[in-house]
C-alpha cells in the first residue's frame, strides 16, 4: 500500500488495509526540511497542463508523474514513469486505488 500526503510518501505491506509492518517513509524536500537527510524527492508546486503532479527523485533526477483519475468507475491515482535504468527506455504505468 502507498500513502501519499503533502509531505511524505509511505510504502509498505498491508493486510486488510492495515500496515503489516512499519512502512518505509520518504519525505518531500522543502525549504524547511533542506537539512533532513531522509528527503528523497521533491514535488511540483502545481499540476502541469495535463493534470500530472511531478515527483522528482533527488538521487536519479528521474520523475514519477501522478494524476487523480476515474478507472473502472473508481477513484484512482494513475502513475507513469519512463524507466531508463536498464538500457532501452521502458514505460512503467499503474493505477493505485483508494480503499
Amino acid at each position: 500500500m502507498y500513502k501519499l500526503t503533502k509531505y511524505t510518501l509511505q510504502e509498505g505491506a498491508t493486510v486488510d488495509g492495515h500496515w503489516k509492518s512499519k512502512p518505509m517513509t520518504f519525505h518531500v524536500k522543502t525549504a524547511t526540511s533542506a537539512k533532513n537527510k531522509y528527503s528523497l524527492f521533491t514535488v511540483s508546486k502545481q499540476a502541469n497542463k495535463h493534470g500530472y503532479w511531478d515527483l522528482k527523485l533527488l538521487e536519479s533526477k528521474e520523475s514519477l508523474y501522478f494524476k487523480p483519475v476515474k478507472h473502472h468507475g473508481k477513484s484512482a491515482l494513475y502513475k507513469y514513469h519512463i524507466d531508463r535504468e536498464y538500457g532501452k527506455p521502458r514505460l512503467d504505468v499503474g493505477y493505485f486505488y483508494k480503499k
